[in-house]
C-alpha cells in the first residue's frame, strides 16, 4: 500500500513497542510480589530496540507502586542501546505532589488530565 514502510525500513528502524497494556496487566493483580514482576518484565524486553509506555497517576498510587518507577524505567535506558519513552497521565494537583516534578524533569513526559480522565489540550 502507498505510504506504507516497505519492509527493509522496517527492519532498519523498527516501531517502538507500547508496554502500557502488559505492565497495567502486573500491577492491577493481586500478586503481592507485583513490582518484582515489574522489573523481571521489563528486563526480559531487552532486546526490544525501543519500549514505550503510558500510565495513569491513579493506576500506579492505587497498586502501591512509586510514580518514581516511571524515572527508574527511563533511566534504566541510560548507555544502552535501547530508547525507551515514558508518559505519566495526571491532573495538575497530582503532578505538583512530592516528588512528581522530580519524575517530570526526569524526561517522562506529562498529560495533563481533568478528575475524570479526560486530556486537557
Amino acid at each position: 500500500m502507498e505510504g506504507e514502510p516497505k519492509f527493509e525500513e522496517l527492519q532498519e528502524n523498527p516501531p517502538e513497542r507500547d508496554i502500557s497494556g502488559e505492565v497495567l496487566q502486573i500491577i492491577n493483580s493481586d500478586d503481592k510480589y507485583k513490582g518484582e514482576k515489574l522489573s523481571e518484565y521489563v528486563r526480559s524486553l531487552r532486546n526490544e530496540p525501543e519500549i514505550s509506555i503510558t500510565l495513569d497517576f491513579d493506576d500506579l498510587t492505587k497498586a502501591e507502586i512509586n510514580p518514581n518507577w516511571l524515572k527508574g524505567f527511563i533511566e534504566g535506558s541510560l548507555g544502552k542501546k535501547q530508547k525507551r519513552s515514558a508518559v505519566l497521565r495526571a491532573t495538575e494537583d497530582q503532578a505538583k505532589k512530592p516528588g512528581v516534578p522530580n519524575i517530570l524533569a526526569s524526561g517522562v513526559k506529562w498529560i495533563k488530565i481533568d478528575e475524570n480522565g479526560n486530556e486537557i489540550k
